[in-house]
């Protein structure tokens, strides 16, 4: 009589060890497909914001072309010499700066001006392109740290990369340190803290 009554009891408990491993599975599974997709979104908008800065390097190029090898005095001379870049190529997702509204790219160039319309900071402003080494940083995401952890930097050689707090802040301090200049637009005080405190 007291076998039969266990072999029900030991099929409940294994039926409820089955929906409890189910469960772990299921939480598994949703946990995997959770981080996959954070990462994804993460990836997108480096990506986006990496294929912004190259897009940008190449009007600065132009630019520079077209005044005898000199690059712009700041982002916005890209707009008022007639390079047509969407506003939104100017901001990273993740920051505080809006997109420019103006109708026209002087009314766009003069909110970047004003402020609040960029999220890159340039480093160099009337600089030669030609005495700009390779290796030098020539803008980089300064509206805060990027989903990967990290911060976008565009070169002289025109290619963007991701680089992680510390490598993205010696480039900058070298670049700053090479052309003896500060970047055009300040960097935000709450945003370099927010760098330096997490370095």
């Amino acid at each position: 009589m007291r076998e039969a009554t266990l072999k029900p009891a030991v099929q409940v408990k294994r039926r409820r060890t089955l929906k409890r491993f189910g469960l772990i599975c299921v939480c598994i599974l949703i946990w995997f497909i959770i981080t996959s997709v954070h990462r994804a979104y993460g990836t997108k908008h480096v990506v986006e914001s990496a294929l912004n800065m190259r897009e940008i390097g190449g009007s600065l190029l132009r630019y520079a072309n077209d005044h005898a090898g000199h690059y712009p005095n700041q982002l916005s001379d890209l707009l008022r010499y007639g390079e047509d870049i969407p506003s939104d190529w100017f901001v990273v997702e993740w920051g505080s700066a809006t997109p420019a509204s103006g109708q026209t790219l002087n009314e766009r160039a003069d909110q970047m001006d004003a402020g609040g319309h960029c999220s890159y900071a340039y480093l160099a402003p009337g600089r030669m392109e030609k005495d700009v080494p390779l290796d030098s940083v020539l803008m980089y995401e300064d509206d805060g740290v990027g989903p990967s952890g990290g911060i976008n930097c565009l070169f002289g050689d025109g290619h963007a990369e991701v680089l992680t707090i510390s490598q993205a802040i010696n480039a900058i301090i070298r670049t700053v340190r090479e052309s003896d200049r500060l970047p055009t637009t300040a960097p935000s005080t709450q945003n370099t803290a927010q760098v330096i405190r997490s370095h």
